[in-house]
């Protein structure tokens, strides 16, 4: 609460403003923007302070959040920000697949700087958002959020976000290079055109949005991929991310499970790579046998996230 003194025909007067006027002309002061033109170092630096104090913190360095943008299809006509005093203190980073395929968008990610929370920016952005999108031919909106973030988890369902999939992240050491399946197999590099034709054949469930081909096709220059090959035919493959250290893709053809061909696959990475370890992103909560896999590779799992989607 705050008391200021004014003087009306000569007699003083006092007018008491409470926290909740501060926070009413602060929103009026607020400009809801898109993202368009926005210097990339400004929405950088806005970034890293939303989430440095997230429940896993991240210091993005400006190379890292470009290959982000850049994986996860960002699209400046679809992401909005809030500005104040000419500096950003709130985003949506919306991505998209193009004009080939706009039914569907992804939150990239959402913040407010934390010295600006608590005063209904998220909400405020949201809404130029969601209006947007459904002008662009956009059906649904995506995105996935931490378990654990309650908060965030009943904010984005007060918006109107509902649940559909668990993921799952895990640690994973990569054996060591000259492991091999129990049969005689071949592993060697394979161009992505081929994981474009052949991969969703060994696919029990469908990647998340950073992990699917569309957004590995955009960053192409940074994967590495291994194709694990039974009598010249292709059993599985790998394909890791390498500034990342992240494996976004691991597939075995269902005739060629129980023969560790995945164990092949994960030592022809190694060969390839200058780390002992990767990281998967959002695999399938539901599905036993990749976490039994997982384990046997002595694998743990770090952080588990609700998939949520929106009808716009």
């Amino acid at each position: 609460m705050a008391v200021c003194p004014y003087r009306l025909n000569g007699v003083m007067r006092f007018c008491v403003f409470t926290p909740r006027d501060f926070c009413f002309r602060f929103s009026d002061m607020l400009e809801i923007v898109p993202c368009t033109g926005i210097e990339f170092g400004a929405l950088h630096a806005a970034m890293n302070a939303a989430f440095s104090d997230y429940l896993v913190p991240m210091a993005l360095t400006p190379d890292r959040f470009r290959l982000m943008l850049r994986q996860r299809g960002y699209d400046e006509d679809l992401s909005w920000l809030a500005k104040s005093q000419g500096r950003v203190v709130g985003f949506w980073l919306i991505g998209s697949n193009g004009e080939t395929e706009r039914e569907a968008a992804y939150v990239i990610a959402t913040g407010s700087l934390p010295e600006h929370r608590g005063q209904g920016i998220a909400t405020r952005i949201f809404e130029s958002v969601s209006g947007n999108l459904a002008t662009q031919g956009i059906e649904t909106l995506e995105l996935e959020v931490i378990d654990q973030n309650t908060a965030a988890r009943k904010a984005y369902e007060k918006l109107g976000f509902t649940a559909w999939r668990e993921v799952v992240c895990f640690k994973l050491p990569l054996p060591e290079p000259g492991s091999s399946a129990h049969i005689q197999v071949t592993a060697r590099p394979i161009p992505f055109e081929t994981i474009q034709r052949a991969g969703p054949i060994a696919w029990d469930w469908q990647p998340t949005w950073q992990n699917s081909l569309d957004a590995l096709g955009r960053i192409r220059d940074h994967i590495e991929i291994q194709g694990v090959y039974v009598a010249e035919k292709l059993a599985g493959y790998g394909i890791v991310i390498r500034p990342t250290a992240t494996l976004a893709q691991l597939a075995v053809h269902p005739e060629h499970r129980r023969q560790t061909i995945g164990t092949s696959i994960l030592a022809a990475l190694s060969l390839r790579l200058d780390t002992d370890s990767v990281q998967i992103i959002n695999a399938e909560a539901s599905d036993s046998g990749f976490a039994a896999f997982v384990d046997r590779c002595q694998g743990v799992a770090s952080t588990r996230q609700i998939a949520l989607s929106l009808k716009v």
